[in-house]
């Protein structure tokens, strides 16, 4: 019992969660790079160098920058300028255009992709492909009650315009970012890390390997549920990070980049776990506050989205499931293929922990 208390109390504590956005200055020559971009791309719009900003913190990976301009005969406006690193295919980028079109028209609140002088969502310069969208003002979802409910009335109609989805062949021949949970690279990871154990990476895994088997068998033994589970297009990635809040009121949905066919609960349970956890953190770091808080995002998306009994009973399987299926991504390419990306003890510690929160959540 003690050593369950003790646990609990660790939970849902503060990770690098930032609630504000937050932007850092450029090197010269990058500003002039961008300069470049945009006038030979986009030369409706006159720019003054020195108000370029890279997104900073947390953010820093997406490698977005914002910039202020002025269209021609008009206002000075504020733009995101965001890289797709080389490895990205045109294709991909032209879905994730097409898809922030379509959504727009149906009232879905996600940025809006200037076309380049071509016509095109996205313009090729310095070996990369750039998209540029308009500027929406807006923080991270800090916690609060009201953004909690704003967030699960949000996220359930764009779940139900999802339904209907006129790219769905698009999206079942894109190759998945991520596969689904393979627990024998699980074990050969965790082989891998006794052998090695060299790095603070193998120490954890040697540490942790009886939970983590422990939840592997968990997830096997029921994997029948993801049998009946209603597939469809779901975003990927519903995290704190991925929505921006104003006033308290959902301004944004961000970055489609991890969007997939696949079992609708998954979207949820990631969801509603990350946005209680959150709201636990913002309430002051209890297993209760997030369970109250998990509990109560369930209840009011299901006011304009509805989930079955069944598909309720297994929120914490899918949140397992999915967390699993991103250590053995990230990890099994560190050990096996040396790509680090997010394969370190830090991400990993997060996970786990995110895994082991996974136990006192469930709807009620």
């Amino acid at each position: 019992m003690i050593i369950e208390v003790k646990q609990r109390e660790e939970l849902f504590q503060p990770n690098n969660h930032s609630f504000s956005v937050g932007y850092k200055p450029i090197a010269p020559d990058t500003a002039n790079m961008l300069a470049g971009l945009l006038f030979s791309h986009y030369p409706a719009l006159s720019v003054d160098v020195n108000t370029f900003v890279q997104v900073g913190a947390a953010e820093q990976a997406s490698n977005n920058f914002r910039v202020s301009a002025v269209l021609k005969n008009s206002f000075s406006h504020t733009f995101i300028l965001q890289r797709h690193n080389a490895v990205a295919r045109e294709a991909e980028i032209v879905f994730i255009g097409n898809t922030l079109r379509h959504l727009l028209e149906k009232g879905v609140s996600v940025p809006r992709l200037v076309p380049a002088q071509s016509g095109l969502l996205y313009a090729l310069w310095d070996g990369s492909i750039w998209q540029l969208y308009e500027y929406i003002e807006g923080d991270h979802y800090r916690g609060t009650f009201e953004e909690l409910i704003a967030a699960a009335h949000g996220l359930a109609l764009f779940h139900k315009i999802l339904q209907e989805f006129p790219y769905g062949d698009a999206l079942r021949a894109r190759q998945s970012i991520l596969p689904p949970f393979d627990a024998d690279m699980l074990y050969k990871i965790l082989v891998e890390a006794n052998v090695r154990d060299t790095t603070e990476v193998d120490t954890l895994f040697i540490v942790q390997q009886d939970f983590l088997k422990t939840t592997a068998d968990d997830i096997i033994k029921k994997r029948a549920s993801f049998i009946h589970a209603r597939c469809q297009a779901i975003h990927g990635d519903l995290h704190p990070h991925n929505m921006l809040f104003a006033h308290l009121k959902l301004k944004a949905i961000l970055d489609f980049g991890m969007m997939q066919f696949s079992e609708l609960l998954r979207d949820v349970s990631f969801a509603a776990h990350r946005f209680a956890r959150q709201y636990a953190v913002y309430q002051g770091g209890d297993h209760r506050a997030a369970q109250a808080g998990f509990s109560l995002f369930l209840n009011e998306y299901r006011k304009y989205n509805f989930l079955t009994p069944e598909e309720l009973q297994n929120v914490s399987l899918f949140i397992k499931d999915e967390l699993m299926r991103r250590i053995v991504h990230d990890f099994s390419s560190l050990y096996f293929e040396g790509t680090e990306n997010f394969a370190n003890v830090a991400e990993l510690k997060k996970k786990i922990m995110l895994l082991k929160e996974a136990d006192f959540l469930y709807y009620e």
